[in-house]
């Protein structure tokens, strides 16, 4: 099987081997420019997330998702305390969530103050899927941060008077 090898003058032998050297290397370079990209994005996924998770409005409303009834900041701009923080509840909620067409008196402030707060944070959840969509990352690397939130969402089940916010959240 080696017969071969001994047929090339000592010149033929040494770049073959130089060739295989050559081979192996790039090989061995690639294996960690890749895992070197995977942990980049890995740790740029992290930071994203940490911003994401960081910010008040994001904040406030994965913790009105959360709770079926809650005290919630929803007029930042507001001087006195007990004029910025609204008790919000999981039918107040709801109905903030409502589509237009079941609403034709319009929203309250609060409400509307309410859609706003869920417009922003779904324009924040947006752009982490525009990277998603772009191939930045994958689903699975997002996955781990988002999963709990998601699946609040996604297994709530209409007619649970408990999680009707969840369910609106969905139809909105």
């Amino acid at each position: 099987m080696w017969n071969w090898w001994h047929t090339l003058l000592p010149d033929g032998q040494v770049k073959l081997l130089a060739l295989i050297g050559a081979s192996i290397a790039f090989v061995v370079g690639l294996l960690q420019y890749r895992k070197t990209q995977r942990w980049k994005r890995a740790e740029w996924v992290a930071q994203e997330m940490k911003d994401f998770f960081a910010d008040a409005s994001v904040k406030t409303a994965l913790q009105l998702l959360d709770w079926g009834s809650r005290r919630a900041e929803l007029f930042p701009g507001r001087a006195e305390p007990e004029e910025r923080f609204v008790k919000v509840r999981d039918d107040d909620l709801a109905k903030a969530l409502a589509d237009h067409s079941d609403r034709p008196g319009g929203f309250t402030p609060t409400e509307a103050a309410l859609r706003d707060l869920f417009d922003y944070f779904l324009d924040r959840l947006e752009r982490i899927n525009s990277f998603v969509e772009a191939g930045l990352v994958s689903l699975g690397d997002v996955r781990p941060y988002l999963d709990y939130w998601a699946g609040h969402v996604v297994s709530a089940r209409k007619g649970d008077p408990k999680v009707d916010r969840l369910v609106q959240l969905r139809r909105y």
